[in-house]
């Protein structure tokens, strides 16, 4: 149990820490998120591959995640685009309908939590030569910082669950939504959100099914709706 703990929260318990130590240094002089992209870049993503060469015996290095691609199953392209697309969808409408459940528990749970705890930009709060930097860095983060948590937590940690059915998918969804220290308010509705997705992934056994749709979640939450706040 403490080595599956280790497994799951390592990645998320780390850059926490540098993210408290690097305020208590210099304040709020940078919003946290841009803080946690660039920690998760230079430190998060490479420990990620770090824990998975250790515990597989591989040498450390990008062809781990090579291997883990070769080790998934062949799902046909207009499935894959099917399943993807609904598993977007539903994720999409999970955040939009229950935005009310996510704020009630930042303000009635989790209100001790300072606000620049919480990753995000503020047009209302953040310099903007600093907002419009950090929305750029957005871009890339969206798309290799997903991928990555989709390698680690889908083709590394999921297999790794001892059950059979699926009850595999639900505990790698819910201590995955868990890891996510910093923002614990979103936990309920990112397990409702990404359970369907990774679901298909144990189902399938193919993690493209969770990257693709993770991905463009990301990218449409944090590049393409945040721009006409940053650039307005």
């Amino acid at each position: 149990m403490g080595k599956k703990f280790l497994l799951y929260f390592l990645p998320g318990i780390v850059p926490t820490l540098m993210l408290l130590a690097i305020h208590r240094i210099y304040g709020e002089k940078l919003p946290s998120i841009t803080i946690l992209m660039v920690i998760d870049f230079l430190v998060t993503i490479p420990l990620m591959i770090y824990i998975i060469s250790e515990v597989s015996g591989q040498p450390f290095g990008l062809g781990i995640i090579k291997d883990i691609f070769k080790s998934q199953t062949n799902v046909s392209f207009w499935p894959l685009a099917g399943l993807t697309l609904c598993s977007l969808l539903w994720a999409i409408g999970c955040f939009v309908l229950l935005k009310p459940v996510t704020e009630f528990l930042g303000q009635h749970v989790f209100g001790w939590i300072p606000d620049w705890f919480s990753p995000g930009l503020f047009p209302d709060k953040q310099d903007p030569s600093i907002l419009r930097l950090s929305w750029l860095m957005m871009i890339p983060f969206s798309i290799i910082m997903p991928f990555m948590e989709e390698v680690y937590f889908r083709g590394f940690l999921l297999p790794k669950e001892p059950y059979d059915d699926w009850r595999a998918p639900l505990i790698n969804t819910v201590l995955f939504c868990a890891y996510h220290i910093w923002s614990p308010q979103v936990f309920v509705t990112r397990v409702v959100a990404t359970f369907p997705m990774n679901y298909l992934v144990w189902k399938y056994k193919n993690i493209y099914l969770s990257i693709i749709p993770h991905v463009l979640l990301n990218l449409i939450g944090d590049v393409f709706l945040m721009y006409p706040m940053v650039f307005r």
